[in-house]
């Protein structure tokens, strides 16, 4: 297995690495002290928090949406290293202005929520130009093993950077400056080891002359691939922007022991997204792929009904399986389709489908939570485009969820 994955070793590791800088910043400005920061500091005895975030993030995947299509051609066409360097750097002055921002004290909710949006859109393009990469590192045999390791490697990531910021601040965890910058610094760092191993890529004349190549990757059978990703994604990424909020809000727990929570499943997902993706090439990505759709199913009802903290971690354990896995291996499924010439456009509309789906989820969330006051409900109603999203990849497939072994 090693022999396999590390064929290309240098070219692993540094895709790898930008999931190891990027797990950082989503960690601690998408998912955990940045959301908090923003509803309890910014909407003190407000109720409307957790619609405004959804605001925030919907908007930037929009964005972000819009653009993907254009910067993905653009990187098959010209040099790709060159344009996802400056990509990464305007996300790092994006959250070093965030950070500085948080340090005064007459901060708006307008002023950093805007500039949240441009630095997140940004992170989100940096994406797309990033998945393009698969098809450069690894063969199509390969691929959803090397996928869930980078993508496992990348909760390494997260997690150093937040045990460094939980040492810093005298082993508690809370919103603030040196929490924000320090982030910004070690994403940038380890961005720039991820660039100098990334293959070149990209500056195909023949894509050039040609034009997007639109009909190569929109199809029936590829657009109901596209679809049931939407929909499954949707539910993923809805999920992991409000988990924090649901502890602290509805279970009432502290910062810290969220923190923490959020700390062991990103230790425990990396060797279980790794398993799931080695897992995937025994059996195959098709079934693996179903397999973490059900799990999320059942952790969706089982924080719809969850009471305690009990209850949230054993959910959390559960899932570190499926929390990087099902994404990264749709990723190496989607990406196998494709040649790697027009990677960079298959993966600009690849963002268009699974970023969108963003756009709807947060909204609805912090809509449905904010009106019947129950975040126990927004969950529940998650449920509905993951089950959706499962249907419509098993008639994609064709195939019946059941492995002989």
């Amino acid at each position: 297995m090693k022999k396999t994955l590390l064929k290309n070793s240098k070219e692993v590791w540094g895709f790898s690495f930008y999931d190891f800088a990027n797990s950082a910043y989503l960690l601690i400005f998408g998912t955990l002290l940045f959301p908090i920061f923003f509803k309890e500091t910014l909407f003190v005895d407000n109720n409307t928090g957790d619609f405004y975030w959804g605001i925030l993030i919907s908007v930037s995947v929009l964005c972000s949406t819009l653009i993907s299509p254009f910067i993905g051609y653009f990187s098959d066409i010209f040099n790709r290293k060159k344009l996802f360097s400056t990509v990464v750097f305007i996300v790092f002055l994006g959250a070093t202005g965030v950070s500085f921002l948080v340090k005064t004290n007459e901060t708006t909710p307008l002023i950093i929520g805007g500039l949240f949006i441009i630095m997140h859109t940004f992170y989100i393009l940096s994406i797309t130009l990033y998945d393009a990469y698969i098809s450069y590192v690894s063969d199509r045999e390969n691929r959803g093993l090397a996928s869930a390791f980078s993508w496992g490697f990348g909760y390494i990531g997260g997690s150093i950077c937040f045990i460094i910021i939980f040492l810093l601040a005298g082993k508690t965890i809370a919103p603030s400056f040196q929490s924000f910058i320090f982030t910004a610094v070690f994403y940038l760092f380890f961005s720039i080891i991820s660039l100098l191993l990334l293959p070149k890529s990209g500056g195909s004349k023949q894509l050039r002359k040609i034009g997007y190549p639109l009909k190569e990757i929109i199809n029936q059978k590829s657009f109901v691939l596209l679809l049931s990703f939407w929909l499954i994604n949707e539910a993923i990424v809805t999920i992991t922007f409000f988990t924090a909020l649901f502890g602290r809000g509805t279970l009432q727990l502290d910062i810290s022991t969220i923190g923490i929570l959020f700390l062991v499943v990103q230790l425990v997902a990396f060797p279980a997204t790794w398993f799931m993706g080695y897992l995937s090439k025994k059996y195959s990505q098709e079934f693996i792929i179903k397999l973490t759709v059900i799990i999320w199913a059942i952790i969706l009802i089982g924080l719809s009904v969850s009471q305690n903290l009990t209850h949230l971690i054993i959910l959390s354990l559960i899932s570190a399986f499926v929390i990087g896995s099902t994404q990264a291996l749709m990723r190496a499924y989607y990406s196998s389709l494709y040649s790697k010439e027009i990677s960079g456009s298959a993966f600009g509309i690849y963002s268009i489908i699974t970023r969108s789906s963003a756009i709807a989820g947060p909204v609805i969330f912090g809509l449905i939570s904010s009106v019947f006051q129950s975040q126990r409900l927004a969950i529940a109603v998650i449920l509905i485009p993951l089950t959706f999203g499962y249907l419509l990849f098993n008639h994609h497939t064709k195939k019946i969820l059941i492995v002989k072994i």
